[in-house]
């Protein structure tokens, strides 16, 4: 198992992954004193669903029929 401080894992924190998901275990710790950690999730956990349909932007509903730039208008009042 493999042990690295907050600080260096906050640096190398993609690596760590690497390490995680190669199977891996990383121990997180606090100065000196352990804190959590890192275990692989088994494979008959990991679930990946794909989408029902393809995520399109323009054929959201606006959540108010106001101009959002109204909005900011009356926040900001007379200080622009």
């Amino acid at each position: 198992m493999h042990a690295i401080t907050i600080a260096r894992l906050k640096a190398t924190l993609s690596a760590e992954l690497r390490r995680v998901r190669a199977g891996e275990s990383v121990t997180v710790l606090d100065r000196t004193t352990p804190v959590a950690v890192l275990t692989p999730i088994p494979d008959a956990v990991r679930v990946v669903q794909p989408a029902a349909e393809p995520y399109v932007y323009s054929q959201l509903k606006p959540l108010t029929s106001r101009d959002p730039m109204e909005y900011l208008d009356d926040e900001r009042g007379e200080a622009w």
